[in-house]
């Protein structure tokens, strides 16, 4: 095996961990009815903001700063690093100033909104305004994260109350699923025929 094949062996193992640990198990277990560590919760919605919101309006916060450090968009940085050191370090980059942006909105407390765009348009010229809007997404699904309802719904259901319905799945994919707590409604894809079963039937 020449150390090129070696190397590119090594990206891919490393890539499928961080798929594993980032994107398909982001947070770890949930402890029903306490909202998430602060660490947690910078993690989650820094992965929120690595994929674009078109019902929004809103582009991936990932994409702004990579094309701010003269960088390929963060899909192409995905698919790339697995082959490639350079573009590995710069996926790193890009992820870790995203998670720092989080942090910072995060610890200013109310209304950082501003702050938070002035610092990353300083560390990686994207212009300001054009982070204001998911900026304060991630300010309002914050709050959302933070009202933590489930004990409540838990209690009200027992009693044989009614609990408002609200959207279920996977927060990366439906930020609408928050607050918690609700009675939750969902399409499992697992569980639609696939395509080549419908036209049979």
């Amino acid at each position: 095996m020449t150390s090129e094949e070696r190397d590119r062996r090594v990206l891919a193992l490393y890539e499928r961990v961080l798929e594993i640990e980032q994107r398909l198990i982001p947070t770890g277990l949930h402890t029903f009815g306490k909202p998430g560590a602060a660490a947690e919760t910078v993690h989650l919605l820094a992965m929120v903001v690595s994929f674009p919101r078109p019902e929004l309006g809103l582009p991936a916060l990932t994409d702004l700063i990579a094309s701010g450090l003269g960088l390929p968009p963060y899909d192409r940085l995905l698919e790339e690093s697995q082959a490639s050191g350079e573009r590995m370090r710069e996926r790193e980059s890009v992820e870790s100033l995203t998670r720092e942006t989080v942090r910072r909105l995060l610890a200013l407390g109310d209304r950082p909104e501003q702050e938070t765009a002035l610092w990353l348009q300083g560390r990686t010229g994207v212009p300001a305004d054009s982070t204001l809007e998911i900026l304060a997404f991630l300010s309002r699904l914050n709050l959302r994260l933070q009202s933590n309802r489930e004990l409540e719904g838990l209690v009200a259901a027992l009693r044989g109350d009614y609990l408002p319905p609200g959207s279920g799945g996977d927060l990366l994919q439906n930020p609408a699923i928050l607050p918690t707590g609700r009675n939750t409604h969902a399409i499992n894809p697992y569980a639609i025929p696939s395509a080549l079963a419908l036209r049979r039937a």
